[in-house]
């Protein structure tokens, strides 16, 4: 029951019924059409079907056209044109057309308003299919006459006729638009609708009163004084009642001034809407000015203040009418600066920007950032205008930042001093420990030599064996001591620059690791000739060296030793590339190879320093080492350096 209610409900709804009712009022009102006579005619000036327009320009097409038919007011041109017979069709279809090219117009500028869509355009559009309609149909349908309803139809008509037809229905239609579009700008009119009211219509009500009451009172006077000054024809003859003349100039007259009013209405619309716009700019401004913490002053250009932002009251501790009437000047500690600042204005184009000590009313010393720009509000009265900021606090802040840094950078110039003097005492007790070990241990590799020699043949084997062992490690000792001693020199040097052959460097290190290293035969390549690089030729020898031998300590037993030397040069760096195909180095510990006494494989009697060594020296050339390693695929490092400015 209550989904049948609200079916029903929906279905009669205001819109609808309005919409029959004025459908109806369109019908009806048509019997009270202005009839003018013309030859065996009638003119109807049929403005009852005005109420489907505007049920049509309000609530859409299918209002429109519900209006129009179940209202009835089709039926109009049947009523009026009786002796049209069949020629009445082309009046309905006009009609039809009529509500559907309003209503399809509003349609679109629900979508989007343009020129094409606007009600006036539309009006040109269906005007011209009218003159079409009546020019192509009305004599064709008169000549069917008589109609059924009708057996005394006119079977013939004048094509002047048709054509008078046509130009009164397009005039009169246009007006009807006119009037229609006028009254719906009456705050009532769209309560009635329940269209949405702005504001700036609230006069629309009086302007058309005023022009239509006034204006007919002026055309009421202009006849009584045709009528009865210069006719003398009684007023009863003319007024009481109205002739068809004097009716027809009354109602036509109504049209006009009802126009002239919405032209009216829309200007003064618009006018309010800026107005109202403005008053709303004014008061949110007003609001931002009366609330905001800056200081705004305005000046003369002799430094007299004409107007202060309530914000002067905080600052200064001062009625901003108390400041208006004095000097900007007077403001500051020393008074001549601000007589500089206006000379300085001037010669800097009419904007400085500058910070200021000011003492307020109760002697509190303040900082103010000030900036001061000449402009041109008032024609032929050039102003000051001063945008002031308290920075007191700021600038206190930034002294104690100020502060801070410098007790931080002290700080870390002297911790910086201490760790570098650690640093430099611990290099120290590292060269001077390695080299005070070399010693002893020299004397034990030399007492063990002797030893082996003079007692060989009385020693058992154990012994003979234990004594090769003592020498051994006393050999690795003595070589770890010197690669440490090595390192320790290395932290302390310079790099000497000069240039050097790369190809040259290459090929003399790899002849003599061939040399030293005949049970462990490699082949090198290299892919294509290596250039000239400024450096130390003593330490580059070094990191090659290094890799080098790297790369045959670690190689596969199963495979033999290549290696291969490339570049790759570009605008900012120097890359050279050296790969080998040995055991590689697994991704867990590729991290930690440049790290002193770090060893990738533990089966090798690497020392951990060779590595270490080469990063290093590169970092002391301004360049850069990196590593590329799969575990029993082979190593890759690159050896970057940047090329200098020239």
């Amino acid at each position: 029951m209550t989904t049948r209610f609200n079916t029903y409900h929906r279905l009669i709804n205001k819109p609808l019924v309005v919409s029959i009712i004025f459908g109806l009022i369109g019908l009806l009102g048509s019997m009270y059409s202005l009839r003018i006579p013309f030859g065996d005619f009638h003119l109807n000036m049929i403005w009852s079907i005005a109420f489907p327009l505007m049920v049509t320009l309000t609530y859409g097409l299918t209002f429109g056209l519900l209006s129009v038919t179940i209202g009835l007011t089709f039926l109009y041109p049947f009523l009026l044109g009786f002796m049209n017979g069949y020629g009445s069709f082309v009046a309905m279809i006009a009609l039809y057309a009529w509500i559907f090219f309003h209503g399809y117009g509003k349609k679109r500028r629900e979508l989007k308003p343009t020129l094409l869509n606007h009600p006036y355009v539309i009006q040109l559009s269906y005007s011209v299919l009218r003159l079409l309609l009546y020019a192509l149909l009305f004599q064709p349908l008169v000549q069917l006459n008589p109609p059924p309803w009708n057996p005394e139809a006119y079977q013939t008509i004048s094509s002047n006729i048709v054509w008078y037809f046509s130009i009164r229905g397009v005039f009169m239609e246009m007006i009807l638009l006119l009037i229609v579009d006028t009254l719906l700008l009456l705050p009532l009119v769209r309560k009635f609708f329940g269209l949405k009211t702005a504001p700036s219509s609230r006069y629309n009500t009086r302007v058309l009163g005023g022009f239509l009451g006034g204006g007919l009172l002026f055309i009421l006077i202009i006849l009584a004084m045709q009528h009865t000054l210069i006719d003398e024809v009684p007023l009863q003859t003319w007024l009481l009642p109205p002739n068809p003349k004097t009716a027809l100039t009354l109602f036509l007259s109504s049209f006009l001034f009802i126009i002239m009013a919405g032209v009216t209405m829309r200007y003064v619309e618009k006018t309010l809407t800026s107005e109202d716009a403005l008053k709303e700019t004014y008061k949110r401004y007003q609001a931002i000015f009366e609330q905001m913490h800056d200081i705004y002053l305005e000046l003369k250009t002799d430094g007299t203040i004409l107007h202060a932002s309530p914000s002067i009251q905080s600052a200064l501790d001062m009625n901003e009418q108390a400041l208006i009437g004095t000097n900007f000047c007077q403001l500051f500690l020393d008074h001549g600066t601000g007589k500089a600042w206006m000379e300085e204005l001037d010669q800097r184009g009419g904007f400085i920007e500058k910070k200021i000590m000011i003492q307020t009313k109760a002697k509190e010393t303040r900082v103010w950032s000030i900036h001061l720009k000449k402009v041109q509000l008032v024609e032929h009265m050039p102003r000051l205008i001063a945008m002031i900021r308290d920075v007191t606090d700021y600038e206190e802040a930034m002294d104690e930042i100020k502060r801070l840094n410098n007790d931080l950078e002290q700080r870390v110039e002297r911790r910086t001093a201490d760790l570098n003097a650690t640093v430099e005492a611990l290099e120290r007790f590292n060269y001077v420990v390695s080299h005070d070990l070399k010693t002893p241990i020299r004397a034990i590799d030399a007492y063990a030599e002797m030893i082996y020699e003079d007692e060989q043949d009385t020693l058992s084997k154990i012994s003979l064996k234990s004594l090769t062992a003592i020498r051994h490690v006393s050999t690795e000792m003595i070589h770890l001591i010197e690669r440490l001693l090595n390192y320790a020199r290395i932290s302390h040097m310079r790099p000497k620059k000069e240039s050097v052959d790369l190809n040259q460097l290459v090929n003399t290190t790899l002849e003599q690791l061939a040399a030293s290293n005949k049970h462990h035969p490699f082949t090198a390549t290299i892919v294509q000739p290596l250039p000239v690089l400024d450096s130390d030729p003593v330490l580059i020898k070094q990191v090659i060296m290094n890799l080098f031998d790297n790369a045959i300590k670690y190689q596969k037993e199963t495979e033999p030793l290549h290696i291969e030397i490339d570049q790759h040069d570009t605008k900012d760096a120097l890359t050279l590339i050296i790969s080998d195909n040995g055991r590689g180095i697994n991704q867990h510990q590729q991290e930690h190879v440049w790290e002193l006494f770090s060893t990738s494989h533990q089966d090798t009697k690497g020392t951990g320093i060779g590595l270490s060594t080469v990063k290093r020296i590169m970092e002391a050339h301004g360049g850069s080492v990196s590593l590329f390693s799969k575990q029993n695929e082979g190593t890759t490092i690159q050896l970057s350096f940047k090329k200098s400015a020239n």
